[in-house]
């Protein structure tokens, strides 16, 4: 899941309630929760997000570019940190990846 409002800060990100509301968190099929820290906009298809693990030791920096009304292409940018649980192991997930918006 990647939920997110550059407009304001106005989501409450799960486990991280206490903090009020951000612009935005990424979670589901990765280790953690990893909030929105600011971001850039670069124009009204493209901005970059900063995001950082709930733990707050790293912090990932990616590209999101509108494809259509409902789809969104993931980039990271930099070295990339954001990894999920396979077996007993943390594997990096794809460099990019397809969000459809609800």
């Amino acid at each position: 899941d990647l939920v997110f409002d550059l407009y304001e800060e106005s989501i409450l990100v799960p486990g991280m309630e206490m903090f009020g509301p951000m612009n935005g968190y990424m979670a589901g099929d990765i280790y953690g929760v990893w909030y929105v820290t600011g971001f850039d906009i670069q124009s009204d298809k493209k901005v970059i997000l900063k995001v950082a693990n709930d733990l707050g030791s790293e912090n990932q920096k990616m590209l999101l570019t509108q494809q259509s009304d409902s789809t969104w292409l993931l980039q990271f940018q930099g070295h990339q940190v954001v990894k999920r649980v396979k077996g007993k192991k943390l594997v990096k997930i794809p460099s990019e990846m397809l969000f459809s918006a609800q």
